[in-house]
Protein backbone atom coordinates (compact mmCIF):
# COMPACT_ATOMS: atom_id res chain seq x y z
CA UNK A 1 0.00 0.00 0.00
CA UNK A 2 1.38 3.37 -0.97
CA UNK A 3 1.76 5.79 1.93
CA UNK A 4 1.64 9.53 1.61
CA UNK A 5 3.99 11.69 3.63
CA UNK A 6 4.17 15.42 3.20
CA UNK A 7 6.45 18.24 4.12
CA UNK A 8 4.53 21.12 5.55
CA UNK A 9 5.75 24.66 4.99
CA UNK A 10 5.85 26.95 8.01
CA UNK A 11 3.23 29.36 6.79
CA UNK A 12 -0.17 28.61 8.18
CA UNK A 13 -2.23 26.87 5.55
CA UNK A 14 -4.86 29.19 4.20
CA UNK A 15 -6.44 29.99 0.88
CA UNK A 16 -3.79 32.62 0.27
CA UNK A 17 -1.17 29.85 0.39
CA UNK A 18 -3.26 27.70 -1.94
CA UNK A 19 -3.78 30.54 -4.34
CA UNK A 20 -6.38 32.94 -3.00
CA UNK A 21 -5.29 36.52 -2.62
CA UNK A 22 -6.24 38.34 0.54
CA UNK A 23 -8.42 41.35 -0.12
CA UNK A 24 -7.59 44.18 2.25
CA UNK A 25 -8.68 47.77 2.45
CA UNK A 26 -5.75 49.34 4.21
CA UNK A 27 -4.97 53.00 4.63
CA UNK A 28 -1.33 52.30 5.34
CA UNK A 29 1.90 53.45 3.77
CA UNK A 30 3.82 51.04 1.55
CA UNK A 31 7.36 51.60 0.39
CA UNK A 32 10.53 49.87 -0.80
CA UNK A 33 14.11 49.88 0.44
CA UNK A 34 17.10 48.87 -1.66
CA UNK A 35 19.03 46.23 0.29
CA UNK A 36 22.05 44.13 -0.70
CA UNK A 37 21.39 40.76 -2.25
CA UNK A 38 24.42 39.50 -0.35
CA UNK A 39 25.08 41.12 3.03
CA UNK A 40 28.14 39.00 3.74
CA UNK A 41 30.20 39.70 0.62
CA UNK A 42 30.42 43.48 0.16
CA UNK A 43 32.17 43.06 -3.17
CA UNK A 44 28.76 42.01 -4.53
CA UNK A 45 27.09 45.34 -5.27
CA UNK A 46 23.75 43.91 -6.41
CA UNK A 47 20.62 45.09 -4.60
CA UNK A 48 16.90 44.42 -4.70
CA UNK A 49 13.82 46.24 -3.48
CA UNK A 50 12.48 45.03 -0.13
CA UNK A 51 8.82 45.92 0.33
CA UNK A 52 7.55 47.19 3.67
CA UNK A 53 4.49 48.81 5.24
CA UNK A 54 4.43 51.21 8.15
CA UNK A 55 1.97 52.96 10.45
CA UNK A 56 3.20 55.98 12.36
CA UNK A 57 -0.05 57.75 13.27
CA UNK A 58 0.26 56.72 16.93
CA UNK A 59 3.99 57.27 17.25
CA UNK A 60 5.29 59.80 19.75
CA UNK A 61 8.86 60.65 20.62
CA UNK A 62 10.59 57.91 22.62
CA UNK A 63 7.87 55.39 21.80
CA UNK A 64 8.86 51.86 20.71
CA UNK A 65 8.78 50.29 17.26
CA UNK A 66 6.79 47.07 16.81
CA UNK A 67 8.33 45.09 13.95
CA UNK A 68 6.84 42.12 12.12
CA UNK A 69 9.28 40.09 9.96
CA UNK A 70 7.65 38.63 6.88
CA UNK A 71 7.03 34.94 6.36
CA UNK A 72 6.59 32.79 3.27
CA UNK A 73 3.83 34.89 1.72
CA UNK A 74 3.00 38.47 0.86
CA UNK A 75 2.82 40.69 3.93
CA UNK A 76 -0.89 41.43 3.44
CA UNK A 77 -1.54 37.92 4.74
CA UNK A 78 -0.32 38.87 8.23
CA UNK A 79 -1.36 42.53 8.17
CA UNK A 80 -4.94 41.39 7.73
CA UNK A 81 -4.81 38.98 10.66
CA UNK A 82 -2.44 40.29 13.32
CA UNK A 83 -4.46 43.28 14.45
CA UNK A 84 -3.60 43.17 18.14
CA UNK A 85 -0.56 45.36 17.67
CA UNK A 86 -2.65 48.02 15.97
CA UNK A 87 -4.31 48.56 19.33
CA UNK A 88 -1.06 48.25 21.26
CA UNK A 89 0.56 50.88 19.06
CA UNK A 90 -2.04 53.34 20.33
CA UNK A 91 -1.51 52.24 23.94
CA UNK A 92 2.28 52.56 23.71
CA UNK A 93 2.59 55.49 21.31
CA UNK A 94 4.41 53.09 19.03
CA UNK A 95 5.08 52.78 15.32
CA UNK A 96 4.30 49.61 13.38
CA UNK A 97 6.56 48.20 10.68
CA UNK A 98 5.87 45.15 8.49
CA UNK A 99 8.49 43.76 6.15
CA UNK A 100 8.28 41.14 3.45
CA UNK A 101 10.77 38.29 3.33
CA UNK A 102 13.18 38.16 0.42
CA UNK A 103 11.90 35.98 -2.44
CA UNK A 104 8.25 36.29 -1.26
CA UNK A 105 5.45 38.66 -2.16
CA UNK A 106 6.76 41.60 -4.16
CA UNK A 107 10.27 41.41 -2.67
CA UNK A 108 11.88 39.45 -5.48
CA UNK A 109 15.64 39.74 -6.02
CA UNK A 110 15.27 38.05 -9.42
CA UNK A 111 12.41 37.46 -11.87
CA UNK A 112 10.41 34.56 -10.49
CA UNK A 113 10.00 32.92 -13.90
CA UNK A 114 13.80 32.50 -14.12
CA UNK A 115 14.52 31.55 -10.54
CA UNK A 116 14.85 27.82 -11.06
CA UNK A 117 16.79 27.99 -14.30
CA UNK A 118 19.62 30.30 -13.34
CA UNK A 119 22.10 28.59 -11.07
CA UNK A 120 23.05 30.40 -7.91
CA UNK A 121 20.06 32.71 -7.51
CA UNK A 122 18.29 30.77 -4.79
CA UNK A 123 21.51 30.56 -2.80
CA UNK A 124 20.74 34.11 -1.69
CA UNK A 125 17.61 32.79 -0.01
CA UNK A 126 18.86 32.13 3.50
CA UNK A 127 17.56 32.91 6.97
CA UNK A 128 20.68 34.88 7.91
CA UNK A 129 20.44 37.01 4.76
CA UNK A 130 16.76 37.68 5.54
CA UNK A 131 17.58 38.69 9.11
CA UNK A 132 20.11 41.19 7.78
CA UNK A 133 17.44 42.61 5.45
CA UNK A 134 15.27 43.23 8.50
CA UNK A 135 18.12 44.83 10.45
CA UNK A 136 18.90 47.21 7.58
CA UNK A 137 15.23 48.12 7.25
CA UNK A 138 14.81 48.76 10.99
CA UNK A 139 17.87 50.99 11.13
CA UNK A 140 16.76 52.90 8.04
CA UNK A 141 13.21 53.30 9.33
CA UNK A 142 14.24 54.56 12.76
CA UNK A 143 16.59 57.15 11.29
CA UNK A 144 14.44 58.26 8.36
CA UNK A 145 10.85 57.98 9.58
CA UNK A 146 11.04 58.07 13.38
CA UNK A 147 14.05 60.38 13.59
CA UNK A 148 15.06 58.34 16.61
CA UNK A 149 17.94 55.91 16.22
CA UNK A 150 17.48 54.80 19.84
CA UNK A 151 13.85 53.70 19.58
CA UNK A 152 13.41 50.31 21.22
CA UNK A 153 12.28 47.53 18.88
CA UNK A 154 9.99 44.62 19.67
CA UNK A 155 9.84 41.90 17.00
CA UNK A 156 6.72 39.74 16.85
CA UNK A 157 5.22 37.09 14.62
CA UNK A 158 3.60 33.69 14.36
CA UNK A 159 4.84 30.35 13.04
CA UNK A 160 7.70 31.04 10.58
CA UNK A 161 7.60 34.79 11.22
CA UNK A 162 7.53 33.98 14.94
CA UNK A 163 10.68 31.92 14.51
CA UNK A 164 12.29 34.85 12.71
CA UNK A 165 11.27 37.21 15.53
CA UNK A 166 13.00 35.00 18.10
CA UNK A 167 16.04 34.48 15.88
CA UNK A 168 16.37 38.23 15.35
CA UNK A 169 16.66 38.65 19.12
CA UNK A 170 19.22 35.83 19.31
CA UNK A 171 21.46 37.10 16.48
CA UNK A 172 20.92 40.85 16.73
CA UNK A 173 20.23 41.77 20.38
CA UNK A 174 21.74 45.21 19.78
CA UNK A 175 18.91 45.97 17.32
CA UNK A 176 16.01 43.90 18.67
CA UNK A 177 15.25 44.60 22.33
CA UNK A 178 12.70 41.83 22.73
CA UNK A 179 10.63 39.31 20.81
CA UNK A 180 7.17 37.79 21.04
CA UNK A 181 7.18 34.47 19.20
CA UNK A 182 3.80 32.78 18.78
CA UNK A 183 3.23 29.23 17.57
CA UNK A 184 6.87 28.89 16.52
CA UNK A 185 8.34 25.36 16.08
CA UNK A 186 11.91 26.48 16.76
CA UNK A 187 12.92 22.99 17.95
CA UNK A 188 11.34 20.94 15.15
CA UNK A 189 14.68 20.16 13.53
CA UNK A 190 17.37 17.54 13.80
CA UNK A 191 18.55 17.01 17.39
CA UNK A 192 15.67 19.13 18.67
CA UNK A 193 14.26 16.01 20.41
CA UNK A 194 10.84 16.27 18.81
CA UNK A 195 9.13 13.00 17.91
CA UNK A 196 9.07 12.82 14.15
CA UNK A 197 5.38 11.94 14.04
CA UNK A 198 4.34 14.48 16.67
CA UNK A 199 2.95 16.91 14.08
CA UNK A 200 0.24 14.57 12.83
CA UNK A 201 -0.43 13.24 16.31
CA UNK A 202 -1.06 16.80 17.48
CA UNK A 203 -3.29 17.39 14.46
CA UNK A 204 -5.26 14.32 15.48
CA UNK A 205 -5.45 15.63 19.06
CA UNK A 206 -7.02 18.87 17.82
CA UNK A 207 -9.73 17.00 15.94
CA UNK A 208 -10.49 14.35 18.52
CA UNK A 209 -10.87 17.03 21.20
CA UNK A 210 -13.45 18.86 19.14
CA UNK A 211 -16.88 17.97 20.56
CA UNK A 212 -18.97 16.11 18.03
CA UNK A 213 -16.05 15.20 15.75
CA UNK A 214 -15.81 11.45 15.12
CA UNK A 215 -12.09 11.16 14.38
CA UNK A 216 -12.25 7.37 14.10
CA UNK A 217 -14.78 7.71 11.29
CA UNK A 218 -12.77 10.52 9.73
CA UNK A 219 -9.69 8.27 9.77
CA UNK A 220 -11.68 5.50 8.07
CA UNK A 221 -12.61 7.87 5.27
CA UNK A 222 -8.96 8.88 4.82
CA UNK A 223 -7.95 5.23 4.54
CA UNK A 224 -10.80 4.61 2.10
CA UNK A 225 -9.40 7.26 -0.23
CA UNK A 226 -5.93 5.77 0.08
CA UNK A 227 -7.26 2.29 -0.63
CA UNK A 228 -9.13 3.37 -3.73
CA UNK A 229 -6.21 5.36 -5.10
CA UNK A 230 -3.39 2.91 -4.43
CA UNK A 231 -3.72 1.73 -8.03
CA UNK A 232 -2.50 5.15 -9.15
CA UNK A 233 1.09 4.24 -9.82
CA UNK A 234 3.72 5.71 -12.10
CA UNK A 235 4.14 2.44 -13.95
CA UNK A 236 0.48 1.40 -14.13
CA UNK A 237 -1.91 2.76 -16.75
CA UNK A 238 -4.90 0.48 -16.93
CA UNK A 239 -8.59 0.74 -17.61
CA UNK A 240 -9.16 0.07 -13.91
CA UNK A 241 -7.14 3.15 -13.01
CA UNK A 242 -9.02 5.23 -15.57
CA UNK A 243 -12.36 4.04 -14.19
CA UNK A 244 -11.29 4.83 -10.63
CA UNK A 245 -10.24 8.30 -11.71
CA UNK A 246 -13.62 8.83 -13.31
CA UNK A 247 -15.41 7.73 -10.14
CA UNK A 248 -13.46 10.18 -8.01
CA UNK A 249 -13.88 13.03 -10.44
CA UNK A 250 -17.63 12.57 -10.40
CA UNK A 251 -18.19 11.74 -6.71
CA UNK A 252 -15.99 14.60 -5.53
CA UNK A 253 -17.14 17.12 -8.16
CA UNK A 254 -13.54 17.80 -9.18
CA UNK A 255 -13.20 20.59 -11.71
CA UNK A 256 -12.53 19.12 -15.16
CA UNK A 257 -9.46 21.36 -15.50
CA UNK A 258 -7.91 19.52 -12.54
CA UNK A 259 -9.45 16.08 -12.94
CA UNK A 260 -7.56 13.06 -11.61
CA UNK A 261 -5.61 11.30 -14.34
CA UNK A 262 -2.65 9.49 -12.78
CA UNK A 263 -0.52 9.03 -9.65
CA UNK A 264 0.65 12.67 -9.76
CA UNK A 265 -2.91 13.85 -9.32
CA UNK A 266 -3.37 11.32 -6.54
CA UNK A 267 -0.45 12.85 -4.63
CA UNK A 268 -1.92 16.27 -5.20
CA UNK A 269 -5.32 15.08 -3.94
CA UNK A 270 -3.81 13.97 -0.64
CA UNK A 271 -2.00 17.27 -0.31
CA UNK A 272 -5.32 18.98 -1.03
CA UNK A 273 -7.02 16.96 1.73
CA UNK A 274 -4.20 17.65 4.19
CA UNK A 275 -4.36 21.37 3.42
CA UNK A 276 -8.03 21.34 4.40
CA UNK A 277 -7.25 19.67 7.72
CA UNK A 278 -4.54 22.24 8.43
CA UNK A 279 -6.58 25.18 7.18
CA UNK A 280 -9.51 24.31 9.43
CA UNK A 281 -7.13 23.98 12.39
CA UNK A 282 -5.54 27.31 11.55
CA UNK A 283 -8.93 29.04 11.54
CA UNK A 284 -10.50 27.12 14.45
CA UNK A 285 -11.58 30.26 16.28
CA UNK A 286 -14.61 30.78 18.55
CA UNK A 287 -16.12 33.39 16.25
CA UNK A 288 -16.71 33.70 12.49
CA UNK A 289 -13.75 34.93 10.46
CA UNK A 290 -13.23 36.52 7.08
CA UNK A 291 -9.54 36.10 6.30
CA UNK A 292 -8.04 35.89 2.82
CA UNK A 293 -11.43 36.52 1.25
CA UNK A 294 -12.82 33.33 2.79
CA UNK A 295 -15.61 33.41 5.35
CA UNK A 296 -15.66 30.55 7.84
CA UNK A 297 -18.06 30.00 10.74
CA UNK A 298 -17.11 29.86 14.39
CA UNK A 299 -15.38 26.57 15.30
CA UNK A 300 -15.12 25.44 11.65
CA UNK A 301 -13.74 22.01 12.58
CA UNK A 302 -16.96 21.28 14.43
CA UNK A 303 -18.97 22.46 11.43
CA UNK A 304 -16.95 20.33 9.01
CA UNK A 305 -17.25 17.24 11.19
CA UNK A 306 -21.02 17.43 11.07
CA UNK A 307 -20.87 16.22 7.46
CA UNK A 308 -19.55 12.86 8.66
CA UNK A 309 -22.88 12.08 10.29
CA UNK A 310 -25.15 13.39 7.57
CA UNK A 311 -23.65 12.16 4.29
CA UNK A 312 -23.09 8.85 2.53
CA UNK A 313 -19.65 7.31 3.26
CA UNK A 314 -18.46 7.79 -0.34
CA UNK A 315 -18.75 11.56 -0.11
CA UNK A 316 -18.21 12.24 3.60
CA UNK A 317 -14.59 13.30 3.21
CA UNK A 318 -15.49 15.36 0.15
CA UNK A 319 -18.13 17.20 2.17
CA UNK A 320 -15.64 17.61 5.00
CA UNK A 321 -12.98 19.35 2.93
CA UNK A 322 -15.62 21.35 1.05
CA UNK A 323 -16.47 22.96 4.38
CA UNK A 324 -13.05 24.61 4.08
CA UNK A 325 -12.59 25.14 0.35
CA UNK A 326 -16.15 26.01 -0.55
CA UNK A 327 -17.99 26.92 2.68
CA UNK A 328 -20.43 29.28 1.00
CA UNK A 329 -21.02 26.94 -1.96
CA UNK A 330 -19.75 29.64 -4.29
CA UNK A 331 -18.38 27.05 -6.72
CA UNK A 332 -19.89 23.90 -8.13
CA UNK A 333 -16.63 21.97 -8.02
CA UNK A 334 -13.35 21.49 -6.20
CA UNK A 335 -10.17 22.70 -7.91
CA UNK A 336 -7.22 20.68 -6.64
CA UNK A 337 -4.77 22.76 -8.72
CA UNK A 338 -5.86 26.35 -7.93
CA UNK A 339 -3.44 27.80 -10.50
CA UNK A 340 -5.63 26.24 -13.18
CA UNK A 341 -8.72 28.02 -11.89
CA UNK A 342 -8.03 31.76 -12.35
CA UNK A 343 -11.54 32.77 -11.26
CA UNK A 344 -10.53 31.58 -7.79
CA UNK A 345 -7.99 34.38 -7.64
CA UNK A 346 -4.83 32.32 -7.78
CA UNK A 347 -1.78 34.02 -6.35
CA UNK A 348 1.71 33.60 -7.77
CA UNK A 349 3.30 32.51 -4.49
CA UNK A 350 6.98 31.70 -4.99
CA UNK A 351 6.79 27.96 -4.43
CA UNK A 352 10.34 27.58 -5.69
CA UNK A 353 11.48 29.61 -2.69
CA UNK A 354 9.44 27.51 -0.28
CA UNK A 355 10.82 24.27 -1.65
CA UNK A 356 14.37 25.58 -1.55
CA UNK A 357 14.05 26.59 2.11
CA UNK A 358 12.61 23.26 3.22
CA UNK A 359 15.31 21.40 1.28
CA UNK A 360 18.23 23.48 2.52
CA UNK A 361 18.17 25.21 5.93
CA UNK A 362 14.72 24.30 7.27
CA UNK A 363 14.16 20.56 6.73
CA UNK A 364 11.47 18.97 8.89
CA UNK A 365 10.67 15.28 8.75
CA UNK A 366 7.08 14.45 9.61
CA UNK A 367 7.21 10.73 10.37
CA UNK A 368 5.36 8.07 8.43
CA UNK A 369 2.90 10.57 7.02
CA UNK A 370 -0.66 11.80 7.12
CA UNK A 371 -2.40 8.49 6.42
CA UNK A 372 -0.30 6.66 9.03
CA UNK A 373 0.38 9.00 11.94
CA UNK A 374 -2.93 10.88 11.88
CA UNK A 375 -4.85 7.60 11.84
CA UNK A 376 -2.64 6.01 14.51
CA UNK A 377 -3.15 9.10 16.61
CA UNK A 378 -6.80 8.07 16.88
CA UNK A 379 -5.78 4.89 18.69
CA UNK A 380 -2.90 6.37 20.66
CA UNK A 381 -0.34 4.28 18.78
CA UNK A 382 2.30 6.99 18.73
CA UNK A 383 5.73 5.59 18.01
CA UNK A 384 8.51 6.69 20.33
CA UNK A 385 10.95 7.57 17.59
CA UNK A 386 12.75 10.89 17.43
CA UNK A 387 14.11 12.91 14.55
CA UNK A 388 17.41 11.25 13.76
CA UNK A 389 19.96 11.39 10.99
CA UNK A 390 17.93 12.75 8.11
CA UNK A 391 19.08 11.93 4.63
CA UNK A 392 17.82 13.93 1.69
CA UNK A 393 16.09 11.01 0.04
CA UNK A 394 14.25 9.90 3.20
CA UNK A 395 11.26 12.14 2.56
CA UNK A 396 9.17 10.65 -0.29
CA UNK A 397 6.82 11.89 -1.47
CA UNK A 398 7.08 15.54 -0.67
CA UNK A 399 4.61 18.22 0.22
CA UNK A 400 4.61 19.42 -3.37
CA UNK A 401 4.73 15.95 -4.89
CA UNK A 402 7.62 13.79 -6.03
CA UNK A 403 7.71 15.10 -9.60
CA UNK A 404 8.18 18.73 -8.63
CA UNK A 405 10.96 17.85 -6.21
CA UNK A 406 12.62 15.70 -8.87
CA UNK A 407 12.57 18.69 -11.21
CA UNK A 408 14.29 20.76 -8.55
CA UNK A 409 16.85 18.04 -7.99
CA UNK A 410 17.69 18.18 -11.67
CA UNK A 411 17.53 21.97 -12.03
CA UNK A 412 19.25 23.05 -8.87
CA UNK A 413 21.18 20.22 -7.21
CA UNK A 414 19.24 20.70 -3.99
CA UNK A 415 20.94 17.82 -2.22
CA UNK A 416 24.13 19.88 -2.19
CA UNK A 417 22.39 22.65 -0.24
CA UNK A 418 20.82 20.51 2.48
CA UNK A 419 21.97 21.50 5.98
CA UNK A 420 20.15 19.49 8.65
CA UNK A 421 22.04 21.29 11.41
CA UNK A 422 21.54 24.90 10.34
CA UNK A 423 19.01 25.88 13.02
CA UNK A 424 20.84 23.94 15.71
CA UNK A 425 24.17 25.66 15.06
CA UNK A 426 22.90 29.12 14.08
CA UNK A 427 20.46 29.62 16.96
CA UNK A 428 20.39 26.58 19.23
CA UNK A 429 17.38 24.98 20.86
CA UNK A 430 17.84 25.73 24.56
CA UNK A 431 17.03 29.41 24.91
CA UNK A 432 17.59 29.18 28.65
CA UNK A 433 21.30 28.49 28.20
CA UNK A 434 22.30 29.92 24.81
CA UNK A 435 22.73 33.41 26.21
CA UNK A 436 19.43 34.76 24.89
CA UNK A 437 17.18 37.05 26.91
CA UNK A 438 13.90 38.88 26.52
CA UNK A 439 11.85 36.43 24.46
CA UNK A 440 8.30 35.27 25.11
CA UNK A 441 7.17 32.06 23.42
CA UNK A 442 3.42 31.47 23.30
CA UNK A 443 2.10 28.09 22.23
CA UNK A 444 -1.63 27.77 21.54
CA UNK A 445 -2.92 24.33 22.53
CA UNK A 446 -4.74 23.85 19.23
CA UNK A 447 -1.70 24.45 17.01
CA UNK A 448 -0.30 21.49 15.02
CA UNK A 449 3.24 22.83 15.48
CA UNK A 450 2.99 23.00 19.29
CA UNK A 451 5.23 19.97 19.81
CA UNK A 452 8.15 21.88 18.30
CA UNK A 453 7.79 24.92 20.53
CA UNK A 454 9.92 25.91 23.51
CA UNK A 455 8.50 24.21 26.59
CA UNK A 456 7.82 25.85 29.92
CA UNK A 457 10.76 23.99 31.45
CA UNK A 458 13.10 26.11 29.36
CA UNK A 459 12.26 29.57 30.62
CA UNK A 460 15.03 31.36 32.44
CA UNK A 461 16.83 34.70 32.20
CA UNK A 462 13.81 36.53 30.76
CA UNK A 463 12.95 33.65 28.43
CA UNK A 464 9.28 32.84 29.02
CA UNK A 465 7.13 30.08 27.59
CA UNK A 466 3.37 29.80 27.99
CA UNK A 467 0.86 27.29 26.72
CA UNK A 468 -2.50 28.83 25.86
CA UNK A 469 -5.37 26.38 26.21
CA UNK A 470 -8.26 26.28 23.73
CA UNK A 471 -6.47 28.72 21.41
CA UNK A 472 -5.78 28.35 17.68
CA UNK A 473 -2.44 29.08 15.95
CA UNK A 474 -1.39 32.73 16.39
CA UNK A 475 -4.67 33.39 18.21
CA UNK A 476 -2.89 35.61 20.72
CA UNK A 477 -1.88 38.02 17.93
CA UNK A 478 -5.35 38.52 16.46
CA UNK A 479 -7.74 41.35 17.21
CA UNK A 480 -9.22 40.66 20.67
CA UNK A 481 -12.79 39.39 20.65
CA UNK A 482 -15.18 38.97 23.56
CA UNK A 483 -15.69 35.32 22.56
CA UNK A 484 -12.00 34.49 22.91
CA UNK A 485 -10.98 31.87 25.48
CA UNK A 486 -9.92 33.60 28.66
CA UNK A 487 -6.33 32.44 28.36
CA UNK A 488 -5.55 33.68 24.87
CA UNK A 489 -2.70 35.89 25.96
CA UNK A 490 -0.26 35.56 28.66
CA UNK A 491 2.04 38.14 30.01
CA UNK A 492 2.71 41.83 30.19
CA UNK A 493 6.25 43.13 30.56
CA UNK A 494 5.30 46.77 30.39
CA UNK A 495 7.95 47.91 32.86
CA UNK A 496 10.65 47.04 30.34
CA UNK A 497 9.76 50.15 28.38
CA UNK A 498 10.29 52.32 31.37
CA UNK A 499 6.59 53.19 31.14
CA UNK A 500 4.36 53.34 34.25
CA UNK A 501 3.06 49.80 34.87
CA UNK A 502 -0.12 50.85 36.65
CA UNK A 503 -1.40 52.15 39.98
CA UNK A 504 0.21 50.63 43.05
CA UNK A 505 2.93 48.80 41.14
CA UNK A 506 6.63 49.47 41.64
CA UNK A 507 8.80 47.95 38.92
CA UNK A 508 11.63 47.64 41.40
CA UNK A 509 9.53 45.23 43.49
CA UNK A 510 8.93 42.95 40.53
CA UNK A 511 12.42 41.81 39.67
CA UNK A 512 11.93 38.51 41.49
CA UNK A 513 8.20 38.13 40.91
CA UNK A 514 6.81 34.65 40.40
CA UNK A 515 5.15 33.89 37.09
CA UNK A 516 1.88 32.01 37.40
CA UNK A 517 0.72 29.34 34.94
CA UNK A 518 -2.28 30.12 32.81
CA UNK A 519 -5.62 28.53 33.66
CA UNK A 520 -6.95 25.56 31.75
CA UNK A 521 -9.88 26.31 29.47
CA UNK A 522 -11.97 23.37 28.27
CA UNK A 523 -12.90 23.72 24.61
CA UNK A 524 -16.25 21.99 25.17
CA UNK A 525 -17.17 24.57 27.80
CA UNK A 526 -16.06 27.35 25.49
CA UNK A 527 -18.20 26.01 22.66
CA UNK A 528 -21.29 26.25 24.83
CA UNK A 529 -20.84 29.98 24.70
CA UNK A 530 -23.06 31.41 21.98
CA UNK A 531 -21.46 33.28 19.10
CA UNK A 532 -24.42 35.56 18.43
CA UNK A 533 -22.95 38.31 20.60
CA UNK A 534 -19.32 37.97 19.53
CA UNK A 535 -17.67 41.26 18.69
CA UNK A 536 -14.17 42.60 18.29
CA UNK A 537 -12.70 44.74 21.03
CA UNK A 538 -10.87 47.76 19.65
CA UNK A 539 -8.46 49.93 21.59
CA UNK A 540 -9.61 48.45 24.85
CA UNK A 541 -6.28 47.33 26.26
CA UNK A 542 -5.90 46.59 29.12
CA UNK A 543 -9.48 45.51 29.70
CA UNK A 544 -10.74 45.30 33.29
CA UNK A 545 -7.23 45.39 34.66
CA UNK A 546 -6.52 45.33 38.35
CA UNK A 547 -3.28 44.86 40.24
CA UNK A 548 -2.67 43.03 43.51
CA UNK A 549 0.59 42.30 45.28
CA UNK A 550 0.77 38.80 46.75
CA UNK A 551 3.32 36.52 48.39
CA UNK A 552 6.87 36.53 47.03
CA UNK A 553 6.16 39.88 45.37
CA UNK A 554 4.04 38.02 42.82
CA UNK A 555 2.05 40.36 40.61
CA UNK A 556 -1.32 39.28 39.31
CA UNK A 557 -3.21 41.16 36.65
CA UNK A 558 -6.78 40.22 35.78
CA UNK A 559 -8.00 41.32 32.36
CA UNK A 560 -11.12 40.50 30.39
CA UNK A 561 -8.90 39.42 27.53
CA UNK A 562 -5.35 38.62 28.59
CA UNK A 563 -2.49 39.37 26.25
CA UNK A 564 1.24 39.43 25.99
CA UNK A 565 3.21 42.57 25.59
CA UNK A 566 6.94 42.65 25.57
CA UNK A 567 8.70 45.97 25.83
CA UNK A 568 12.10 46.66 27.19
CA UNK A 569 13.87 49.40 29.15
CA UNK A 570 16.57 49.64 31.75
CA UNK A 571 14.53 48.02 34.53
CA UNK A 572 13.48 44.38 34.32
CA UNK A 573 9.87 44.10 35.42
CA UNK A 574 7.58 41.09 35.21
CA UNK A 575 3.83 41.22 35.39
CA UNK A 576 1.92 37.97 35.00
CA UNK A 577 -1.45 38.23 33.36
CA UNK A 578 -4.00 35.54 33.98
CA UNK A 579 -7.58 34.90 35.02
Amino acid sequence: MRRFNYFVIFVSISLSDLGFIASTNLCDDYDYLDVPIDHFHPENKMTFKLRFMHKTANYEKNGPLFFHPGGQNSMEHDIERMKLFDDLADEFNAALLFSEHRFYGDSQPFPTEHIRKIKGQLEYLSVLQALMDFVKLIQYFKNTFLKNANAKVIAYGGEYSGMLAAWLRVRHPDVIHGAWSSTAPVRYFENGFVKDNAFYYQLNYIYRNTPGCDVALLSERILDVEKHTQLFDESVHTEEVAEKCKEFNQAWSIDERTSLQDYRDCERLFMFILDAFLGLADRNLPYPTDFDGLKLPAWPIKEACQSLATEEPAVQLYKFISAYYNPNKSYGSLCIYPEKCPERRYSSTNRAAQIYQMCSELPIYLGAGFTVDFVNGSTGQLAQSFVGNLSFMSWPPYYYGTDLIKEFLEDYDLERHLDNHFVEFAFGYDYATNGSTNIIFTTPELAPWSSGAVSRDNYHNSIYSFSISAAAPKHDLYQPNNCDPLSVAVQILKCWTGQPPGPGVDCGDLENSVLQPLPIVEMEDLMRQGQSECSYIHKGYPWGQFVALGMNNSIKISVTYALVLLVFGNVICQICVYF
